[in-house]
């Protein structure tokens, strides 16, 4: 039973680092943050138009 739990466990971790290496050689991390930021700076330029505008 111990073996068909490690050979499990193997597969399983094979698999997940599988997945994680897909993850970051398709480079798709650093796109989501990178339009994070760009949102994030989008919603704060378009806040502070507002504020100018309703402050003139």
């Amino acid at each position: 039973m111990t073996t068909k739990k490690n050979t499990l466990a193997r597969k399983w971790k094979r698999e997940y680092y599988k997945m994680i290496d897909g993850i970051v050689r398709s480079h798709s991390l650093q796109k989501f943050f990178v339009r994070s930021l760009y949102l994030i700076c989008f919603i704060a330029s378009v806040i502070f138009a507002t504020l100018l505008y309703l402050n003139s």
